[in-house]
């Protein structure tokens, strides 16, 4: 596509023609080359996450854990707070799944990071050559140019919760005014600059890197998961949670039962009377009870009866925050105390300024 933009361009030169029309055709091979690889990215986000988790090791990360086991630990209280406080021995089981995904997630973006670092070191740019005859399946000539389709996102994309519309997200960069595609400065991925833009956007795609929900319910199977939605994760409650067993129409200790085939037994023995109107299957669907044992939030004094809805949307709220402590950090700036007054400058805002700082 742009080695027939490229020659299609070499020929007007050769011709004495007007080269506006061939700079057009350039420009928008480019832009679509840009959009086609940011789509392919896009599909292999769950490969990348899946390679990333391969490399983990929480151990790598101790000041970081330090720092999210001191938000948890010491968050403000009316009778204050003691440094003495700071007992990892203390966290909870749930806490401690919190701390690991946060460092999971700070791992995924300090690896893409590097990856984009090295790729920029390791792979120097090419000058193009273009050769007398075009070797293109493309007819010289029938390259024309297409204004580009303003970006409307699709409805399969995540969209933007109560919760997340809350949240406080970090600033988008500031983009060039020339700029089609521009590098996020978190996830190192090439995006449309719609994307930084429109704050909806830009929420949006944090949301899908970050992947801010974590299973808040006792005993999860699969605690390493990270959930992009609050619909992702109430499903994964309902496929991946077994179900409690509890007859509605007896109480106490009875009213349990280990297994979906003891709670038909108990239905079929001592519950004909109920049979005689409602199916074995409805039945069996009231007796199924989704609990996931929230009664505390992890990050507060907030309690509550077990599995309160507000306890439950406090408790995700909470940890949506939370998550968004895994973001990159920018680097801290060492600054030279021993110069005389009046000569301390603050940080070039030029092109080589650190990305991230820009960013935050």
């Amino acid at each position: 596509m742009l080695f027939d933009s490229l020659e299609h361009y070499a020929s007007l030169s050769q011709d004495s023609k007007s080269s506006h029309h061939g700079v057009r055709n350039i420009d928008s091979a480019i832009r679509n080359l840009a959009l086609i690889g940011v789509a392919i990215r896009r599909t292999g986000k769950a490969s990348r996450s899946r390679r990333a988790d391969r490399t983990f090791n929480p151990e790598k990360y101790h000041e970081f854990r330090k720092h999210l086991e001191c938000v948890i630990l010491l968050r403000p209280t009316e009778d204050g707070r003691h440094p003495d406080e700071l007992d990892p021995s203390k966290l909870s089981g749930l806490q401690r799944r919190l701390i690991d995904a946060n460092l999971r997630r700070r791992h995924r973006f300090l690896l893409a990071q590097r990856r984009s670092m090295n790729q920029e070191e390791d792979k120097p740019l090419l000058a193009p050559t273009i050769s007398g005859v075009s070797r293109a399946s493309t007819a010289e000539g029938t390259l024309n140019y297409a204004p580009a389709k303003p970006y409307i996102p699709g409805t399969t994309k995540t969209q933007i919760t109560s919760i997340a519309s809350d949240a406080e997200f970090p600033n988008p960069p500031a983009i060039p005014d020339d700029r089609e595609i521009f590098q996020c400065p978190c996830c190192c991925q090439s995006l449309q600059v719609e994307t930084f833009k429109d704050s909806k956007l830009w929420k949006r795609h944090v949301v899908e890197d970050l992947c801010p929900y974590t299973c808040i319910a006792e005993n999860c199977p699969t605690p390493e998961l990270l959930f992009c939605t609050r619909s992702e994760w109430e499903t994964h409650i309902k496929k991946s949670h077994l179900p409690e067993w509890q007859c509605p129409f007896c109480d106490g200790d009875h009213a349990k039962q280990p297994n979906m085939e003891a709670m038909a037994d108990h239905l079929q023995a001592d519950h004909k009377d109920e049979l005689s109107t409602k199916s074995l299957s409805t039945l069996l669907s009231w007796s199924a009870v989704q609990k996931m044992g929230v009664t505390t939030c992890p990050f507060c004094t907030a309690d509550g009866p077990e599995d309160a809805p507000d306890l439950v949307d406090h408790v995700l709220q909470e940890a949506y925050e939370f998550a968004l402590r895994a973001l990159p950090w920018p680097k801290p700036i060492n600054h030279e105390l021993n110069e005389p007054p009046g000569t301390f400058k603050l940080p070039d805002k030029g092109n080589d300024e650190n990305p991230i700082s820009r960013w935050l």
